[in-house]
């Protein structure tokens, strides 16, 4: 079931959004909007706005499904690609196997994939091949 609020697709527990906490669609609380109800106009500039954080105790969010993966290593990158580079270690290392296969038949994409993906290591703009970023440890 989606929700109406965010899109989210839930799981039918509670009928409530495990995500923003609003009331799904098949909620006895959820009524359709009435169309003849007049709609207040918004904050003029110059007023405050009032915004109400959700503190529903029924809401909780799931944790991301990558989140009990550790990090990689930024400095076991660095020193695979430096050593192995042309092998593409280091990409099978980070969980990029299609790639490393690519870096060990082409030597590194004939030394340019190598040189590039040194410099990407050291600057920290290399990801796993989750997206999360590396790290020091």
């Amino acid at each position: 079931m989606n929700c109406r609020n965010c899109g989210a697709e839930n799981a039918d527990t509670n009928n409530v959004c495990i995500y923003c906490g609003q009331p799904l669609r098949g909620n006895a609380n959820y009524s359709q909007p009435n169309p003849n109800q007049q709609v207040q106009a918004g904050p003029q500039v110059g007023q405050p706005i009032h915004i109400t954080l959700n503190t529903n105790p029924n809401v909780n969010p799931q944790p991301h499904p990558y989140s009990n993966i550790p990090l990689k290593s930024k400095l076991v990158a660095l020193i695979l690609c430096v050593l192995l580079g042309g092998l593409g270690i280091h990409r099978f290392y980070l969980g990029k196997a299609g790639t490393g296969i690519l870096w060990l038949l082409t030597g590194g994409l004939f030394g340019i994939g190598w040189i590039v993906d040194i410099i990407l290591i050291a600057t920290g703009s290399m990801t796993d091949s989750m997206g999360r970023p590396l790290t020091w440890n």
